[in-house]
């Protein structure tokens, strides 16, 4: 973490409340977000089995809970083929009645359907890899409200493009992430005995990857039978919030959590993020046994990612 350690800090202004949102993967879940002080909540997008999509009455109940507590905001699937392009058309015109806060899209083509179809604020998410100021203007010159910034940025390059870009910029700070999604499904096509008509319910369990230093990548299934290969260790930046001024959003990606440690984990950086802002330092935001109990908690271990590198492997 030295190298995490030695960086200066953002130089730019924090908003008087600091923002926090939070991925999540249920309706339960995104409840326990927002009872924890979660100002946005990410809903829908692909839901991983044994759990199924969300559907438009879950998306009501969502609303209705957070009504003047926090904004809901849909998600999309990350991939879109014809398939899910004809599904997003019905969607976006059925999300024109229950009105949601905003949707959050993961490619050009979902953002060219999300402005035809429906007049909501639309930020980009994870997958449009944003990496530089021109990048950031292009998405503020195409409509949207808010874009999240790449996680092969190193902390260099991220505090250039958050002290540099107009776009307001959203970071994940903690969560589960994504290394590659498959088209292929690793464990129908290695079970012997599994069998898509007579045993579905083999791929509602839980599968993973060993790989040649020991660690195991979690697979999930979405609905569509593709495989999302997690790293293996989950992103942690909690000791150093003091270093990400300048944020419109600090994210935690929740969407491999349950609804208890999806409360547990917004409530230690909804704690740590107002302490901060009411001008304590680092070391008083710090909440030590808070951050062991939800460590403890945990499906996997923690780690800093990218911010590890001085500059991004992606860009030498």
């Amino acid at each position: 973490d030295e190298v995490l350690r030695q960086e200066r800090d953002i130089e730019k202004e924090n908003a008087a409340h600091r923002v926090l949102s939070v991925r999540c993967n249920t309706v339960e879940s995104a409840k326990a977000a927002i009872r924890s002080g979660a100002d946005t909540v990410y809903v829908g997008g692909e839901a991983f089995r044994p759990l199924r999509p969300w559907k438009l009455g879950d998306y009501e109940e969502i609303l209705a809970y957070a009504k003047g507590k926090a904004r809901v905001v849909v998600t999309t699937p990350r991939t879109t083929m014809r398939r899910e392009c004809g599904e997003l058309e019905q969607f976006f015109t059925a999300l024109r009645e229950i009105r949601p806060d905003g949707l959050m899209v993961s490619n050009l083509g979902s953002l060219k359907l999300a402005q035809s179809i429906t007049d909501l604020p639309v930020q980009a998410d994870l997958s449009f890899n944003l990496f530089n100021q021109l990048a950031a203007k292009f998405l503020k010159e195409n409509g949207l409200s808010m874009a999240a910034t790449s996680y092969e940025l190193s902390f260099e390059q991220l505090r250039e493009i958050v002290e540099t870009a107009e776009l307001p910029l959203e970071t994940v700070v903690h969560g589960s992430y994504e290394s590659m999604i498959c088209d292929h499904d690793f464990p129908a096509m290695s079970l012997p005995e599994f069998n898509e008509l007579d045993n579905p319910e083999v791929l509602d369990r839980h599968y993973a990857l060993l790989d040649t230093a020991g660690e195991k990548h979690a697979i999930r299934i979405d609905q569509y039978g593709r495989n999302h290969l997690y790293f293996a260790k989950d992103l942690c930046l909690y000791p150093y919030l003091a270093k990400f001024n300048g944020l419109a959003s600090y994210r935690i990606e929740a969407q491999d959590y349950t609804p208890e440690l999806t409360g547990r984990v917004t409530k230690l950086y909804r704690e740590a993020l107002d302490a901060l802002a009411a001008g304590k330092s680092a070391e008083e935001a710090f909440d030590h046994a808070a951050f062991e109990e939800v460590e403890r908690l945990s499906p996997r271990e923690w780690g800093i990612g990218t911010y590890r590198f001085r500059q991004s492997r992606n860009s030498i």
